[in-house]
């Protein structure tokens, strides 16, 4: 019963660290309002470990969902004369997570069957074995710096597992540039 209690508490803990988190921060002295033209480019990458995430396929879609999610804002895109230079990067950082199983044999500490709890001395042959499974995280960083001031007056972080599914990155980025842009402009 304990060891059930205890896998379903470290599932809720490792669910808590593959938690989808946006953060967005920005200029307070900005006047988002006189904001009418952009362009988008994308911005140095980081690298990563994963030799098909990002491709230039991906960076090209998170293009398109940034100037879908500005023009529906009531932005403009103008390659010149424009008042945001909107760039992105994607960066994703490989993290392990370590796996312990146990047999149950050997000493132990916790509740037990006999009177009371505490040190249980029964020694036997366990066996215990660690295992390091990798998984991904993709951080989408999208920063907005207004063209005249050459200030930074906007920038959303979105950080999220890294499928190995395509179609569900596609859906995670989608969704990651349009909550990142719920937030904006500021208010």
């Amino acid at each position: 019963m304990i060891r059930k209690a205890l896998v379903v508490a470290s599932i809720c803990a490792v669910s808590i660290a593959f938690a989808h988190k946006i953060r967005v921060d920005f200029d307070h002295n900005a006047n988002f309002g006189r904001y009418k033209t952009y362009c988008v480019a994308q911005g140095a990458t980081g690298g990563s470990p994963l030799p098909a995430f990002p491709n230039p396929i991906v960076n090209a879609r998170i293009g398109s969902y940034i100037e879908e999610a500005l023009a529906a804002k009531g932005l403009k895109r103008a390659p010149t004369q424009n008042d945001l230079r909107v760039t992105y990067r994607m960066e994703v950082i490989e993290h392990p997570e370590y796996i312990t199983y146990s047999d149950g044999f050997g000493p132990t500490w916790g509740w037990g069957y006999g009177p009371g709890w505490g040190y249980s001395p029964v020694w036997a042959s366990g066996f215990t074995n660690t295992t390091v499974q990798m998984y991904y995280q993709g951080v989408l960083v999208v920063d907005i710096v207004d063209v005249k001031t050459n200030k930074l007056v906007f920038e959303g972080t979105s950080a999220q597992m890294v499928s190995s599914k395509p179609e569900k990155n596609n859906q995670k980025l989608a969704k990651a540039v349009n909550e990142v842009f719920s937030r904006y402009p500021p208010r």
